[in-house]
This record gives structure tokens, C-alpha cells and sequence, in this order.
């Protein structure tokens, strides 16, 4: 029997044959697509991002009391172009200081600051937040390390430009006047896991009339009027 003649007896095992094999490439071909498709808007992270830390990147550091979470940045220097959309909220750029703190304030309060380019520049160019919602704002007031008034859960704590020439900020998430400490909660600073609901706590003084929070280069803190 030649080829010809045993194709046209068994065409149809031979169509079934090739329909399956075209199938499960199909099907292959679509998977691949659909994985480039989910990575496009993604950018690749730097080198500095997968370097040695003590936490990986995007690994969970800790939560805040209210349930908000804090990731590993890996490192300082790991600089992530992608940036973080809570309920189409863009929160800032993964995982910044900035990030957390501004979706720390979104999750509690519905409300958030606007970009900043460092987070030193909170201190002076953010004089409000905005409310997600409705659009009203609400102003915050500057208060010096060494103002009369002590840290109250919920203020914002703003660094200078002298550290790493880009300043930090934190939230202050609990104040222990008696033991002479604040709790607060951050991204990007030890990027290690959180002893507790705080990331550290930094020491509390009164002397020379006024509150100090021992922590080099911090400028003070920034409280949301009601």
C-alpha cells in the first residue's frame, strides 16, 4: 500500500492528528502572549534592587496599626519606576517612604498630599491633603523638633535634604510620654522586619523648653488640622 492510498482510508485520524498539535501551540502561543501583555507596563528594577538586603524586595516588613502594610525597598539605593494605584489612587512610586506615607494617610483618612520630587520637600511644599473623594483640602502645620507641642500619633515626621540627599518621612503611630519614646512606621529606611505594629521607636526628650525627638537630621513634624 502506498502513502496515498493510506491517506485517503484514515483522513480523518490524520486531520485529528494536526488539529490537536495546531491546538495545543495555539494554545502555547496564547500563554506567552498573554505574560508579555501582563508585563509591558512593568519596567525592569536596577541592580541596586536585587542586591543583597536584609529583606528582599517587596517582601511584607510589618503593618501599622489600621492594617497598612509596609514593603521591603531592599535598599537605599533601589529606585522602582513603577508606581503603586490603590483603588486608583497612585500612592507613589514602590516602596518609597513617600509611598507608604501617602498610603498610610489614603487608607485612614481618605486623604493624600500631592508628588514631591524628594521627601524633604513635605516639610516645606506640602501645606495640605487632598480628599480623595471630594476634592476639599485639609491644612497641616509645621511644628519644629523642639516645638512645645509633643509628636501625636498620625503627624508626619519630615528629614532634612542632609540625609542621604533625599530626606525621609515616617508616621508617628503611637507616643509613650512616660517612657520617652515615639513608635513609628516607614518604608525605606532599615527595610528589616518590624519588631511589632512600628518599624522602631526613636527616643523622646523635654529640655531647653521644648519636645525633641533624637534622630539625626529630622526636622520636625507635620499635623493635620482638624
Amino acid at each position: 500500500m502506498n502513502i496515498d492510498t493510506a491517506l485517503s482510508r484514515n483522513p480523518p485520524c490524520i486531520t485529528m492528528m494536526h488539529f490537536r498539535l495546531m491546538t495545543v501551540l495555539l494554545i502555547a502561543c496564547l500563554m506567552l502572549w498573554g505574560a508579555q501583555v501582563s508585563q509591558a507596563g512593568e519596567e525592569p528594577l536596577p541592580a541596586a534592587c536585587y542586591a543583597p538586603c536584609v529583606m528582599p524586595y517587596g517582601e511584607v516588613l510589618g503593618k501599622s496599626p489600621g492594617g497598612v502594610v509596609a514593603y521591603s525597598n531592599c535598599s537605599g539605593k533601589c529606585v522602582s519606576q513603577d508606581a503603586n494605584i490603590v483603588d486608583h489612587v497612585n500612592t507613589g512610586m514602590e516602596w518609597q517612604c513617600v509611598e507608604f506615607a501617602r498610603r498610610w494617610l489614603y487608607r485612614t483618612h481618605g486623604l493624600v498630599f500631592e508628588s514631591v520630587d524628594n521627601a524633604y520637600n513635605i516639610w516645606d511644599s506640602i501645606t495640605d491633603l487632598v480628599d480623595v473623594k471630594t476634592g476639599t483640602r485639609q491644612n497641616l502645620k509645621n511644628l519644629s523638633n523642639g516645638s512645645a507641642e509633643s509628636p501625636q500619633r498620625g503627624d508626619l515626621l519630615i528629614w532634612s535634604a542632609d540625609y542621604l540627599g533625599t530626606g525621609h518621612v515616617a508616621i508617628v503611630v503611637r507616643v509613650d510620654q512616660q517612657e520617652g519614646y515615639v513608635e513609628v512606621a516607614e518604608q525605606n529606611f532599615l527595610n528589616q522586619a518590624w519588631p511589632g505594629s512600628y518599624a522602631r521607636r526613636i527616643p523622646l526628650q523635654q529640655r531647653e523648653g521644648g519636645v525633641w525627638l533624637d534622630d539625626d537630621y529630622l526636622l520636625g513634624w507635620k499635623r493635620l488640622l482638624e
